[in-house]
């Protein structure tokens, strides 16, 4: 019948409202409350007219889809080039796109592990240029990092911890804290993230090279034995594919 064939399409336009926060007309809002049907044979035509829409919600003013690839894509530029000015310059610009995505959906893990990432490199950056411009840095002052000093590791931190919050299961965000807390001389912390990476994906190669080496480093020798037979398990599965 009319239900069958147009009622999908009534809950589908639900749902992209509710996703966009886009808000009409009360013309709009009456023919949308009318039966499934109502809305579609009464206006098989123009729609929805320009003067209908009232307001554009802040999903689609920010686009956080956009503006989180055009961060990554910054961030990445930003690897890519060894002039440091060049670099900072890449990664400020791409904490503006991350800052962007995240204001309309502040719960993206990828977009929350790209710009606590962004955030912890610029900090780097600017760390080497303040010991350059000391000249004598004091050793045992190198990566003091601790997150209650530094306020911009410090809310690096917690992004990668809202984005393990948001998916306790994501490997690569699991891989990559791990790796913030060894640069930022956590290695026991890191030990322990990267652990939790690998029983949630004992096949993520990087994740199981990344924890053999922290093992290796911290002495536990039994761990990296077992982590590097694992290892060439898959890989020898993996050729026989």
């Amino acid at each position: 019948g009319i239900n069958a064939e147009y009622g999908g399409r009534v809950h589908l336009l639900a749902r992209i409202i509710e996703l966009t926060g886009l808000k009409f007309s009360k013309r709009i809002k009456a023919l949308f409350n009318s039966p499934p049907a109502g809305f579609f044979d009464r206006w098989k035509g123009d729609l929805i007219e320009e003067f209908d829409l009232k307001d554009v919600g802040t999903r689609v003013k920010h686009m956080n889809i956009i503006d989180h690839a055009k961060g990554y894509i910054l961030r990445i530029k930003s690897l890519e080039t060894k002039v440091v000015q060049k670099r900072k310059q890449l990664l400020s610009e791409s904490l503006t796109r991350f800052e962007s995505a995240l204001a309309s959906n502040p719960n993206n893990k990828y977009t929350l592990r790209n710009y606590a990432q962004a955030l912890a490199n610029l900090e780097y950056l600017e760390e080497r240029e303040r010991e350059k411009e000391n000249r004598q840095p004091d050793p045992s002052a190198q990566v003091i990092s601790s997150f209650h000093m530094n306020p911009r590791l410090e809310l690096s931190a917690s992004l990668f911890k809202h984005s393990l919050k948001v998916d306790p299961s994501d490997t690569l965000s699991m891989s990559h804290y791990s790796n913030f807390l060894l640069k930022n001389s956590r290695p026991r912390c890191a030990f322990v993230i990267g652990l939790q990476s690998v029983v949630h994906h004992p096949s993520h190669m990087p994740s199981l090279y990344q924890l053999a080496s922290l093992c290796n480093s911290l002495g536990y020798q039994d761990l990296v034995h077992l982590l590097e037979i694992h290892s060439s398990f898959l890989n020898k599965n993996q050729q026989n594919k």
